[in-house]
């Protein structure tokens, strides 16, 4: 299990979104966790070269998203939510 912790500065504020992704490589089942109070609102996957995979809302703090399909490798997880994006790798095994 890893947690992730990206933090974004403006000139008024600071915003520390945290985010818990496992497990890392993956092989069937990617889960995310939101565990701030600043909600995602959407989630892409997609391979290296940003062709988009999968897009999906992110309904409640926690959800899961299914690579079993996908072929092994790295990959990006975007999730979108109300101070902008953040980008994390994942390994598919």
């Amino acid at each position: 299990s890893f947690t992730y912790t990206a933090s974004k500065t403006a000139l008024d504020e600071i915003q520390v979104e945290k985010l818990k992704i496992w497990p890392n490589p993956a092989q069937t089942e990617l889960h995310v966790e939101n565990i701030s109070d600043s909600p995602i609102g959407e989630i892409r996957l997609t391979d290296l070269t940003g062709r988009l995979l999968q897009r999906r809302a992110a309904e409640s703090g926690q959800c899961t998203i299914n690579v079993s399909e996908l072929p092994k490798g790295l990959y990006l997880l975007h999730l979108h939510g109300n101070h902008g994006t953040q980008v994390y790798k994942f390994v598919k095994d």
